[in-house]
């Protein structure tokens, strides 16, 4: 008799994450790339920003002019928000970090140390930021946010020089499993959402489970 071959799994990579919690961004897969689509960029923006996700070496897709292009998985990625870091920590892609905003709120000492011996970058962000900086290092992605005010606000400069810049939304989020989810938003650049999928329902079940336990024991504490 000749062996019998076992199923195996897809690749992780292959898996399509949905989006359960986060009410601010969608996560379609197409035909040879991802769309990701932030829905309200800003608080009282009145058009979403789409985002392509085409992976390298494979031609641009026709008909999403609206649409920014980016290549993945990214290589190079500068974060002008600390919250995006832990994510990155999560997946394993914090050494593609080469410039942030300011180390003053960083409490990652991998980055501080990577800081202080000039391997990563402060950049500054808002009209302070030092797009010449950045136009020298080229990366793959820039994420920031938005705020709508054009004094506050660098990715329309940035944008203008040619730079890959993203905005991620996620303090828009009302719920913090919402918010949290946007880990997949910040991994699917990485071509890593699947993996993030995983790390994210494992925080849900202890979210729940948590929830579950104080409401035990204390049926009067409310959560939103």
């Amino acid at each position: 008799t000749y062996p019998v071959e076992e199923p195996t799994e897809a690749p992780v990579s292959d898996a399509k994450v949905t989006i359960d919690y986060a009410r601010n961004f969608t996560l379609e897969y197409k035909e040879g790339y991802k769309l990701l689509t932030v829905l309200m960029p800003w608080a009282g923006a009145t058009a979403p920003i789409r985002y392509a996700l085409v992976p390298k070496g494979q031609a641009d897709p026709s008909g999403i002019d609206d649409a920014l292009i980016v290549h993945t998985p990214v290589e190079s990625f500068v974060s002008l928000s600390t919250t995006y870091l832990p994510f990155l920590e999560q997946i394993d892609e914090l050494s593609s970090l080469v410039a942030v905003d300011s180390g003053a709120y960083i409490y990652n000492a991998e980055v501080q140390n990577w800081l202080k011996a000039g391997a990563v970058a402060e950049v500054g962000s808002g009209a302070v930021i030092n797009i010449e900086s950045l136009i020298d290092f080229n990366p793959d992605l820039i994420m920031t946010s938005a705020s709508g005010f054009a004094e506050y606000d660098s990715h329309p400069q940035l944008l203008e020089a040619g730079l890959k810049v993203v905005i991620n939304s996620d303090y828009l989020e009302q719920d913090p499993l919402g918010r949290a989810e946007w880990g997949k938003f910040i991994a699917a650049f990485f071509e890593k959402e699947a993996e993030a999928n995983r790390l994210f329902d494992e925080m849900v079940a202890r979210y729940q489970q948590a929830k579950a336990l104080i409401q035990k024991f204390n049926p009067d504490v409310m959560f939103f």
